[in-house]
This record gives structure tokens, sequence and C-alpha cells, in this order.
């Protein structure tokens, strides 16, 4: 409240307004319209003798006298102590103490003042393992109640699940039924890597390839297109696919590229050795999955397009 003082002059001697004390002092009309209130509140008018420091104290009086606000400090050994129960947290535990002290501290200097305690005094040993060595169990919090309503309900969430995946089952074979009608399902059957549910899934996601107008525009919508090297001034460094429309046909189209991996096919080969070379150019696992797939999908448009025109 360095500017107090002269606030006080500006409008007790001069009788400025507000906005013109504001804008000759610099200050917010906020903190001067808040400083004449309390000056008014206060009884208080502008004096030659007064120093801003005696100015400031009468006008923000202290709450105790002492010239600071103090807090209740709360009894950290005792937290410590309610923190090794079950089910306590330093939630519950800040809501006790406010209740007993409403001035106290606010819960983040509250946590804040508890990290600090534990830093201090607690002893930790770092202990050495090997890895797969040994389990540890930490059986911490509050046991699960079980009764004779619990195990109804659990019964009850058992049969809801096998029901779930009843109903996933027949949905998965109806759509093979539906699929083996298609004329481009023997076609795509036959690509290696591609079995009875990954080529239902690999049609329903993409649908009637005649949508497309070209291999490239079946990549784009898997998103696995490489973004452009170069635009105008532009110059990638760092390409990655796209990853636009359906996550879902590259999700499926990954997996068919797994199975590819695991089966290593000799006839019919050119996605998996084309997987294997981009292996062997130093690329990822996972980055010659993703061109693998790109080839897979040109050839996919490619051979569903003679059956379908």
């Amino acid at each position: 409240m360095g500017k107090a003082k002269e606030i006080l002059r500006l409008h007790d001697e001069l009788g400025l307004s507000q906005r013109e004390i504001a804008a000759a002092t610099g200050c917010s009309l906020g903190t001067v319209s808040s400083t004449l209130s309390k000056a008014k509140a206060a009884d208080i008018t502008y004096s030659v003798e007064m120093t801003a420091k005696q100015l400031g104290a009468a006008l923000y009086p202290p709450k105790d006298g002492t010239g600071e606000e103090k807090h209740s400090e709360p009894d950290l050994k005792n937290i410590h102590r309610e923190m090794q129960r079950k089910g306590v947290t330093l939630t519950l535990l800040w809501e006790e103490y406010r209740t007993a002290h409403p001035n106290g501290l606010m819960y983040t200097q509250f946590c804040q003042r508890y990290r600090d305690f534990r830093k201090q005094n607690d002893v930790y040993m770092r202990k050495q393992y090997k890895a797969g060595e040994r389990l540890e169990t930490d059986w911490a919090g509050l046991t699960l109640p079980y009764g004779e309503g619990q195990k109804m309900l659990t019964l009850e969430a058992v049969r809801v699940l096998r029901e779930i995946n009843r109903i996933l089952e027949t949905i998965l074979t109806q759509m093979q039924e539906l699929a083996t009608i298609l004329p481009e399902y023997s076609v795509v059957r036959s690509m290696k890597g591609v079995g009875d549910v990954l080529a239902s899934r690999l049609i329903a996601e993409i649908g009637d390839v005649r949508r497309f107008h070209s291999g490239s525009a079946l990549v784009a919508f898997a998103g696995i297109d490489s973004s452009p090297y170069q635009s105008g001034g532009f110059t990638g460094t760092q390409r990655r696919i796209s990853k636009c429309d359906s996550a879902l046909l590259r999700k499926t189209g990954y997996e068919v590229m797994k199975c590819l991996k695991a089966t290593k096919p000799s006839q019919d080969a050119a996605v998996y050795l084309f997987m294997l070379k981009k292996e062997a150019e130093g690329k990822p696992k996972k980055v010659a999955k993703v061109a693998a797939l790109n080839k897979f999908l040109r050839i996919y448009y490619a051979r569903v397009m003679e059956v379908t025109t």
C-alpha cells in the first residue's frame, strides 16, 4: 500500500475523481475504490505526518494484533499415526482439522505440511531384486464384504457376461454366413494371413471396394497413408501415417499382418517378403507391418475389383 497515502491526498486535497486518481497513480480503479472505502470506514483522512506504513496498518489492521494472521498448525505426528489405519485419507483428516479450526490451513497447504513431515521422518530401505525372482502382494485397504447378497450379484454378473459372449458369437457367425454369399469372399479368404473371422471383418470394414477410385484411396481410408514429404517451403523429416478414417480397419489389417508373420507363407508371399525386407532395412517391426499392410490393401483392391466389376 505504498500509494495509499497518495490516493488519499489526491482525493482529500485535490478532490479528484476515482478514475482520475487511478490514472494519476497507475493503480487500478478497484484498488482506488477499495482504499477510499477502507479509509472512510476507519474515519481516516490525509495527513502529512502519517507515514505510509502507519497508514497501511490503519487501513489493514492485523486480525490477531501481532501483524500476522496465524493458523493453527495440524498435529502431524497424530495425522501420520491415523494414516496407518485402513480407510483413512488426508481428505478425511483435513475435514476433521477444519471442523476444529475453521480458520486453519487449506487442503493444499495441509497436504504439503504432511509431505514435508514424511520426508523428514520416514525411513526408506531400497531393495534390489532380479526380474521375476519373487512376487510380493500388498494386502492394503479395506476388504470387500461378502455374503449372500454379494454372491447373488457375482453370479448375476457372470451370467450377463456369458450371455454377452453368446450374443457376440452369434453375431460373428451371422457375419461369416453373410460374407460367404459375397463374390469377393473366396478371393479375400484365399489371401495369406486371412482366416474366416478376419475375412468377414475386412469385408465389413471396407464395404464395396468399387467406391474407391484406386488402391491409394483404400489405403487413405485405412489411415495408413504417409503425410506429404514436401509442400511449398515445408520439408518433412519425420513422416507418420495420417490415422484418418477407419481405426477398426487399421486394427483388423494389423491383426492380418501379425497372422501373416506367424504363418510365414511360402506361396503368394509378396506381402510377407516385403515385411521382411523392411525389417532387414532396420525398420521397427510395427513400422514394417504397417508398410506391409499398405501393400496388402493395394493387392486386396486389385483382386477384389477383378471379381466385382
